[in-house]
């Protein structure tokens, strides 16, 4: 059975070209992390370069497909998903870097699972678009596994994602949505923006998680 250790979110105003956030509890030894994030950049194509923990050996890799980069204007949107299998003990904080200086608000979600399968992540997508509603990264899954996607907008805000997925609705520009337990298919999430503004979206799914209680319960968001 997988158990979901911790949760965190944060934001951080624009001009850094890396993030930190300080996790709520040291990571177990033997977890999983997934890593949500997102940013915006002014010119150029936007990129996550790596994220890393502090005073520990654990490699985060790319789930291979769910970067979305919006570059149609400025600025430029990205979403990405990161995820580190058997972590080491010990380590409180998650850095991203950025691969330039962030022209706006960046966002990371963390979320640490206990006994999980590995590789965890094997299936992501990703996808941009300008118009409302804004549908998101696809998945293609055998059935069971709990999906999960984040969408980050240039401006407005984000006020719902379709049923079953499962998230807060607000004024916010960045959310994290999760579908758990879905028959075999192929998904995506369906947001509600504030207006037809530039998007980008990435989604991932989880083999382990059919085995989590209560796992449609995963929220990361933040109302700004």
């Amino acid at each position: 059975m997988a158990t979901i250790v911790q949760q965190v979110y944060a934001e951080q105003a624009s001009g850094s070209a890396s993030q930190t956030i300080t996790l709520s509890q040291a990571l177990s030894t033997g977890s999983t992390v997934v890593v949500l994030t997102g940013f915006g950049r002014t010119g150029g194509t936007p990129a996550i370069s790596s994220v890393v923990n502090n005073g520990t050996a654990n490699t985060y890799l790319q789930a291979v497909g769910a970067a979305a980069s919006q570059t149609t204007a400025n600025p430029r949107m990205h979403t990405d998903i990161w995820f580190c299998d058997n972590v080491n003990a010990g380590a409180t904080i998650v850095t991203v870097t950025f691969n330039t200086i962030s022209a706006t608000t960046s966002f990371i979600g963390v979320v640490e699972f206990l006994s999980t399968m590995a590789p965890s992540i094997v299936e992501a997508g990703g996808r941009v678009g300008t118009t409302t509603p804004a549908t998101g990264g696809s998945v293609t899954i055998v059935g069971g596994e709990l999906m999960m996607s984040c969408i980050i907008v240039a401006s407005g805000s984000v006020s719902s994602v379709d049923s079953p997925w499962s998230a807060l609705s607000g004024a916010i520009t960045f959310m994290v949505a999760t579908y758990d337990g879905a028959a075999a298919g192929t998904y995506a999430p369906t947001y509600t923006l504030s207006g037809n503004v530039r998007w980008a979206s990435s989604s991932a799914e989880a083999d382990f998680t059919s085995n989590v209680p209560g796992a449609s319960n995963i929220l990361l968001k933040k109302v700004t």
